[in-house]
């Protein structure tokens, strides 16, 4: 049996932080709390995708005795557990934010890995466009798998950037890979998503989102998995000879 920390609280009280953090990663895709209870929360959570998973009553009872929300065990098992249909284990991730201001805590964003940085990117973009908040990267992961724009092993096809931004009412529109055009389109106040080949960001494929630009020319960016890369003003040298493909967008 799996073995858990005690943070410096009383079993019950515990118990109960550990099954809300858990109600809450499932029910938004995503939560922030320092880095140890991320990992323990990971724990929990995965352990409940596994139940999802098995589907059966006996299953949806434990899950249900734990889970805070009986709406989110419906979702996890009508949803998001079938999502990991062919994966064993490893349904979530934890991303390093920085310090908590007061105690200088290590805080950690903890992920449902299921909203992929493509759904994440565009789910950015049309927040940052409309004002929206509703179309989370959950939404735009649900989509991406009802649609088929993900390919295993592989991640999400480009079609997304531009087919995907259509059904979301967002105009796409491919650009050359141009600097005055990158700098034109940003100045313009039309985020661009990138499609990033090895390199700063990844060591396969990724997308990012490159969000304004500086009078000087600097580049502010939004990267789905990393916080910190996020927070570095970019020349366009740097990435340009990592950029595969790119998307400005518009409403």
């Amino acid at each position: 049996m799996a073995t858990y920390r005690k943070l410096g609280r009383e079993t019950a009280h515990r118990n109960l932080m550990f099954r809300s953090l858990s109600t809450n990663l499932l029910k938004y895709g995503r939560i922030e709390t320092t880095v140890t209870r991320a990992k323990e929360t990971r724990k929990f959570a995965e352990r409940m995708i596994t139940l999802g998973k098995r589907g059966d009553l006996h299953a949806r009872r434990q899950a249900l005795s734990f889970i805070t929300e009986e709406s989110v065990v419906k979702d996890l098992f009508d949803n998001i557990a079938p999502k990991y249909a062919e994966r064993n284990g490893g349904y979530t991730r934890i991303m390093k934010v920085g310090p908590r201001r007061g105690d200088a805590a290590e805080l950690g964003d903890g992920t449902i890995s299921i909203n992929g940085c493509g759904p994440t990117s565009l789910s950015m973009v049309y927040t940052g466009l409309t004002g929206d908040t509703s179309k989370s990267p959950l939404v735009f992961a649900d989509y991406v798998n009802k649609n088929d724009f993900y390919v295993n092993e592989v991640g999400c096809k480009w079609s997304l950037m531009y087919d995907g931004a259509k059904a979301f009412n967002l105009k796409a529109t491919a650009l050359a890979l141009n600097k005055e055009t990158v700098l034109s389109e940003l100045k313009k106040g039309h985020p661009i998503i990138c499609s990033m080949g090895k390199g700063d960001f990844t060591f396969g494929g990724h997308f990012i989102v490159l969000t304004s630009a500086t009078q000087n020319g600097k580049i502010k960016l939004n990267d789905p998995n990393s916080p910190w890369r996020s927070l570095i003003l970019w020349d366009y040298e740097q990435i340009e000879n990592q950029i595969n493909g790119l998307w400005s967008y518009s409403i």
